[in-house]
Order: C-alpha cells, then sequence, then structure tokens
C-alpha cells in the first residue's frame, strides 16, 4: 500500500445561494440626507398594481443590481410633442427627454442633461426619475458614487410603492451600503416589493425565511415565496426549490422534483444550476445516469467560470467518463477550477502533477497545490503530504511530520489512511509518536481541522 495518494473522486452540489445586492437633492446641488426610518407596519402596500414589468439580475462594474424591462409612458411620442410637454413642466416628460438624451435614443447623447432633466423630474415627483437616480448614485451609474444620495432618492421612490427602489433600499441595508447593515430593514423593504410581484424580490425573501436573515427561520414560508418567484421564470428561485426538493430541506426529499426545477434554472443559462443538474445525470438521480449528459451540463457551467463544474469536468475527463480519456482536458480544468481556489480541483491537480499524468514529474507543483488544498481543510491533500514526508519527496523525509498529517487524516474514516497510520506508528518509537501527536496539534491549527 505505499506511495497510494488519494483523489477526491465524489462530485459535490454545492448549495451557495446568490444573495443579491442589489440625502435630500434641491437640484441645486445641494443636499440633505433622509435619517428617517421607514414606518413599519405589518400588510404589505397594495396601493400599487403588480409591476407591468419583468425585473432580472443584471451587472454594472462587477455589481450586482436588479434591472427591469417596461416601455416608459412616452416612448413612442415624437420628439416635438416631448420637448411641448418639458417647457410645461411635465415631470413624465422631463424624465422621457433625459432618458433618451443618456441613452442618445432620437437625439444626441448628453449624459448632463439628462442627468440634469431626470434630477428635476424626479424633484417634481416623478418615481421612475427617483429610482434611477438611486441606481445612478447606488452604482455609480453616470455619477459618483454617493450612498446617501442613493438612499435618499431610493426612499423617495419606495415610500411612492415604486417595487424596485423598494428592493434596492432592503438590498442597500442588506449589504451596508452608506447605512449601518439592518436586515430587519432590508426584510421590510424586500418584502413590499415582493408582494407586489417582483420575482427578484420573492426569491430573496425565500431566502431570507430559509436563512433567517432578517426574520425568524420558516422554511415552509421560504418554499412558498421560492414558488412564487420560480412560477414567474425567477432562476434563483427555480434553484433554490430544486435544491430544497435535492436535499430535503423543509419538503421531502424527491430527486425528480430537484431534476425539474434545476432544469429549468439551467435552461436559463444559470452556472450552478446547469451544474447540479450534470450532478443529476452523473449519480443518476431523478434521472436515468447519463455521463453525456452530466458532461453537457458540467462544460456550459465550467465555460462561465463555475469552478465546481470546471473541477466535476476535469474529472470526467481525467477518468475517461462519459467521454474519451483526456488528461490534456483534465489538466486545463482542473488549473481553471484550482486558480478559483477549489480544494478539491488542487488535489487532483497536485496528484497529476506527483505522478505525471499528462505533465511532466513536478513534486515542488504538487506539493504546493497539496499545501492551498490542505489550508482549506481537505483532508485528503493532508493525507498526501503526509506521504511526500513519508517518501522525502519535495519535503524532508520524516517518519513525525508524516505521522502527524496522516492523524489528522483519520478523520476520513478511509481505510487506507487508517492502514497507513497503524504501519507507520507501528514503526516508531513511543518518544516519535508523541513528538507526532505534538506537531499534529499544531497542524490542526494550522489547517483549521479537527477543531
Amino acid at each position: 500500500m505505499n506511495g497510494t495518494f488519494l483523489s477526491q473522486n465524489v462530485a459535490l452540489v454545492l448549495l451557495i445561494t446568490a444573495f443579491f445586492l442589489g440625502g435630500c437633492d434641491n437640484g441645486n446641488g445641494n443636499t440633505q440626507p433622509n435619517n428617517d426610518s421607514a414606518t413599519k407596519v405589518e400588510q404589505a402596500d397594495v396601493r400599487h398594481h403588480p409591476p407591468p414589468f419583468h425585473a432580472s439580475i443584471k451587472y454594472h462594474n462587477g455589481e450586482k443590481l436588479i434591472s427591469y424591462n417596461f416601455d416608459p409612458p412616452l416612448k413612442d411620442v415624437p420628439l416635438e410633442e416631448i420637448q411641448r410637454r418639458v417647457k410645461a413642466d411635465d415631470p413624465v416628460a422631463l424624465y422621457e427627454l433625459g432618458r433618451r438624451h443618456i441613452d442618445g435614443e432620437g437625439v444626441k447623447r448628453d449624459v448632463p442633461q439628462g442627468l440634469r432633466l431626470t434630477r428635476y423630474s424626479a424633484n417634481k415627483g416623478h418615481v421612475e426619475a427617483q429610482s434611477d437616480l438611486g441606481s445612478f448614485y447606488d452604482y455609480g451609474i453616470s455619477l459618483p458614487k454617493n450612498p446617501e444620495q442613493a438612499i435618499y432618492w431610493y426612499r423617495k421612490a419606495a415610500e411612492q410603492g415604486h417595487a424596485v427602489a423598494q428592493h434596492n433600499l432592503g438590498e442597500v441595508y442588506a449589504a451596508g451600503r452608506g447605512v449601518a447593515k439592518d436586515p430587519k430593514e432590508a426584510f421590510f423593504w424586500i418584502h413590499k416589493a415582493a408582494h407586489q410581484g417582483l420575482s427578484p424580490s420573492q426569491a430573496e425573501i425565500g431566502f431570507y425565511y430559509d436563512t433567517g436573515f432578517g426574520i425568524k427561520q420558516d422554511k415552509t414560508q421560504a418554499h412558498k415565496w421560492y414558488h412564487r418567484a420560480a412560477e414567474q421564470g425567477e432562476p434563483n428561485a427555480q434553484y433554490n426549490i430544486g435544491a430544497s426538493y435535492d436535499n430535503g430541506d423543509g419538503v421531502p426529499t424527491d430527486q425528480v422534483e430537484a431534476t425539474k426545477w434545476y432544469r429549468l434554472a439551467a435552461e436559463q443559462g444559470m452556472a450552478k444550476a446547469q451544474h447540479a443538474l450534470g450532478v443529476q445525470y452523473a449519480f443518476g438521480l431523478g434521472v436515468s445516469k447519463d455521463r453525456a449528459e452530466a458532461l453537457k451540463w458540467y462544460s456550459k457551467a465550467a465555460e462561465q467560470g463555475y469552478d465546481m463544474a470546471q473541477y466535476n469536468l476535469g474529472f470526467l475527463y481525467e477518468n475517461g467518463e462519459g467521454v474519451r480519456q483526456d488528461y490534456s482536458m483534465a489538466l486545463q480544468w482542473y488549473t481553471k477550477a484550482a486558480q478559483q481556489g477549489n480544494p478539491l480541483a488542487q488535489l487532483n491537480l497536485g496528484n497529476m502533477y506527483l505522478h505525471g499524468d499528462g505533465v511532466n514529474v513536478d513534486y515542488g507543483k504538487a506539493y504546493s497545490l497539496f499545501k492551498q488544498s490542505a489550508m482549506q481543510g481537505e483532508l485528503l491533500a493532508i493525507f498526501n503530504i503526509g506521504q511526500m514526508h513519508t517518501n522525502g519527496d519535495e519535503v524532508q523525509k520524516s517518519n513525525i511530520m508524516a505521522f502527524a498529517h496522516y492523524q489528522l487524516a483519520l478523520a476520513t474514516e478511509d481505510s487506507d489512511i487508517k492502514e497507513h497510520y497503524n504501519t507507520l506508528k507501528s514503526q516508531m518509537t513511543p518518544a516519535e509518536i508523541q513528538a507526532g501527536e505534538q506537531e499534529s496539534r499544531k497542524l490542526m491549527r494550522e489547517y483549521g481541522v479537527g477543531q
């Protein structure tokens, strides 16, 4: 059994729920933040009908924000008519002309002029202009970031019942952007938006109930809100429903249902759902086992940069499961995942360098990768470092250090590791064993395991 190095052969489904991140201006540049807290009410504000648009998550400079598709009321009105209404100080026309200048739609693009018109409209109480200004200040879109101004304008629109502003105001409190984090305030505003039918808000309220963020944990309520959002096609909610059925979290375990919901989200391009669907096919959970389908869905997620899919894709290529064995492809995908800090990919990539599978043997790279994995608590990587100490590969040959690593790796309850541990222990003196146990305690703190 000497010289045996272990790889992680179990694909893991990671339930990483997407957590969305989403001052008074008198028009003359003077600002006065509004610090009044929102009035709390139990009943949702029902003055407004569900929003006549579909909301979605978009990104600006790497930050998540709620975006939505809607037709501005004056979108198709001729420019001459808009300009006539602007002269009459019509706030809706002011907003529309501002929007056209910012987008360069039918007029010469002039962002400063567009912002002036948008601000003027907002100061006259136009809710869309207020919501837009909040987003501009929040995310630094066409304006410098200004959290106080973002909160001010979001609140102006939110208090008029604007669902997206309510959601974004809640996210400001959830993330603590320019204000102390306040889960209860976050729940309050996002809950209002959810009651208006905003699907990302419904998904997030489901998440809040699921995790107990800002509200008492309630799996039944979580499932209800996830379903409301999922029925509108919200992929995060669809994924979370799938995960609930997959793990039996608040509902009976049902792999067929899990696969159904994962597929709905995966077909919308959600990487983690594509990965989860790949896992279902790889292990025959809720569907017939099909390595080719697993490969297909892992590939879709891996190409989007999802590290667990990259790891599992590497595993399929390394072992020739559902595809011709190809060490170069395995190396490529393991490397991508390892560079993102995936401990399983670091472990398996380390083994490839250790044994020369598709690459030249390189003990230095192998040890470095095992160490990176071990520092994240991966027990098989800790065992492999012990093996390197046993053989003197790249590190000093030391039974004491090998024993210390083996002892930590025993927590895997792997019979091969236990055999190596017992064999080595039988060859050591009592003093060496004591020294090894002392080193093991040091390593426990270093690797953050067994504490």
